[in-house]
Order: structure tokens, then sequence, then C-alpha cells
């Protein structure tokens, strides 16, 4: 059986056409080692980015200050609530609101079928790939917008970008 190596590359646009750049000297001893119009196989997995992760978590604790402290008669025509800062103090509550908003939650029954216990689904590396986690991240911001915060899309995104890259 031949052996399995792994390189890394990087999808670039380098102005002509869409490339893979290697990332390292390795990679690119092997690209060189490659002759024209050989044929390279690519499997590729769904592996969680750490710094997206990071970036999620930067968001919710910012989204903790932006709560606001009480609730108007305007929020409440928007759907807006009990989204207190006051109800939600901690990043990880804001975190398991989110989830049980979105779904992402069971409830647990005892035997004789009585309701005891709403548990949130895991959002670890193992239990959710890069695509998912996206995924959820992108419906965690939209349900913040829509019915935790009172600020405009726009200026949250450019707050968020900011916080994150800037």
């Amino acid at each position: 059986m031949a052996e399995k190596k792994e390189y890394l590359f990087v999808k670039a646009d380098t102005g002509q056409n869409d490339r893979l750049i290697p990332c390292m000297d390795d990679d690119r001893d092997f690209m060189l080692s490659l002759g024209d119009g050989e044929m390279v196989k690519i499997v590729t997995d769904d592996t969680r980015s750490l710094w997206r992760h990071k970036r999620f978590f930067i968001m919710l604790r910012r989204v903790i200050d932006m709560l606001p402290d009480y609730i108007t008669e305007k929020d409440r025509e928007r759907g807006i609530f009990v989204t207190m800062a006051k109800r939600i103090p901690t990043v990880d509550k804001l975190l398991i609101c989110l989830k049980i908003d979105l779904g992402l939650f069971e409830i647990h029954t005892d035997r004789l079928g009585y309701k005891h216990e709403v548990i949130t689904s895991s959002i670890s590396f193992s239990s959710m790939g890069e695509t998912r986690f996206k995924e959820f991240v992108k419906n965690c911001r939209d349900k913040l917008l829509e019915e935790y915060l009172v600020v405009n899309p726009e200026d949250f995104d450019e707050e968020m970008k900011d916080l994150m890259f800037g």
C-alpha cells in the first residue's frame, strides 16, 4: 500500500485563475515534483477553525455588553421581551439561550414520561465540524439581531469586524 502524506495548500486568486499555493517548504517541494499534467487526488476534511471558534466567543462577550438594561415599548413591538442584561449576565447563559432559541436541545424525561430537564447540544470541535459551526454562528448572529439587540445590523457587523480584526 502506498504511503499517505499530507500537504497544505491555500486557495488564492492570482489575478488570472484561482490557484492552490503551497503553505510550507515541503508542500512546495511536493508541488515542484509533479510532472506537467500529473493528476493529484485531494481529500478534504471539515476541521473546525480554532480562530472562528474564538471569534464567536469574542462576539458573545461583546453582545453581553450591548444588551439593553431595559426594554422599551418599541423593542417589545419588535419581539424583544426578556433579553435584558440582568437576565443574561454571562456568555455561558447567552450561549444556552441561543442554543434553545435555535432548537439545539433535548428535553429529558423520566421512565414515566415526565419532562425534567432541558439539555442543550454541544458545539464542541468533536460534535460539530466547520461547515455546521459556520451555519450555527450565522444563525446566532441573525437571532441576536432579530430578538436580543437593539442595533442596526450593519453597525453590528462593522463593530464585530473591528473587534475581531481591528
